[in-house]
């Protein structure tokens, strides 16, 4: 059996698993982190650690913030006023959570809202010079949490942004996911691609993660940064480099409530190699 450098890196994400559960009991600065930058967001607006990129949204059907927190607790914690939906199997299997049922609200204005959360955090990253957009290489997904504070159960949802660039050595631990991208880890967009809506606020942030202090949020925490092991050192720059926030360390502040799709009418011909004048394809978004 060849031994290759992905084989390597595969035993360490192993080692790193087992670690990880071995010392689960020591694990508790980088939620301690997460949970002082959701403070941050909600009590002074993020400060140097980010910047807000939507005004607060209108709630669906003109609820109140409370109401608005009792349905998406009834929605995820309940699985009340959902519905599944069908998901061509290709555009399923790029999103996050592939191997989930599918689902959407069956409110059409709770529907609209969450779609509503990808295009005015495009436009306000666009209104502030930076070039993002809706595709199968950048902002598709975020990863739904749940969290407590003053007394209440509110929601967060961290979306990554530019998930796959066209760095070589990103694109081959992907699986060859973003060799056709237009942007790289070099791009000065690049360092805003981690974003958090927070419900009760009801607004989206764009996170400064190449910040020192949010470093703990991409890296893993059975990592020794003096490490003399080449495999780990590169696994560390691979981290670095990403500049991924890993939303993980947010719900264990909670709980882990799934994933939010949503793939434009044009990713989706992509996706599934349909012609364009396929008529039938629209937009989709699903949890």
């Amino acid at each position: 059996m060849r031994i290759t450098s992905r084989s390597l890196v595969g035993l360490a994400y192993i080692f790193c698993a087992l670690f990880n559960t071995a010392h689960a009991n020591t694990m508790t600065d980088r939620p301690m982190v997460a949970r002082s930058l959701l403070m941050n967001l909600i009590r002074a607006d993020g400060g140097s650690d980010a910047r807000v990129i939507t005004a607060q949204l209108a709630l669906p059907n003109q609820q109140s913030s409370r109401d608005f927190l009792l349905s998406l607790q009834a929605s995820w914690q309940n699985n009340q006023g959902r519905q599944s939906i069908n998901v061509p199997l290709p555009v399923k299997n790029w999103g996050s959570g592939g191997g989930n049922s599918p689902w959407q609200f069956k409110d059409a204005q709770m529907q609209l809202y969450f779609k509503n959360l990808f295009s005015t955090a495009i436009t306000g990253l666009r209104n502030q010079g930076y070039a993002f957009q809706l595709s199968k290489n950048d902002l598709f997904h975020g990863h739904i949490f749940s969290f407590e504070h003053d007394g209440f159960t509110d929601f967060g949802i961290v979306f990554h942004a530019k998930e796959y660039p066209n760095d070589a050595d990103i694109v081959e631990q992907s699986g060859g996911k973003g060799a056709d991208s237009s942007f790289s880890t070099a791009d000065t967009n690049y360092k805003l691609r981690n974003l958090i809506w927070i419900a009760s606020a009801s607004k989206i942030w764009a996170i400064h993660a190449n910040r020192p202090a949010l470093t703990p949020l991409i890296t893993v925490e059975w990592f020794d940064s003096n490490s003399s092991d080449p495999i780990l050192q590169n696994l560390y720059r691979l981290q670095l480099k990403a500049l991924t926030v890993q939303d993980g360390y947010f719900s264990d502040l909670g709980r882990a409530l799934g994933s939010i799709n949503f793939f434009s009418r044009e990713t989706i011909l992509q996706l599934t190699n349909q012609p364009s004048s396929n008529t039938t394809i629209q937009d989709t978004l699903y949890f």
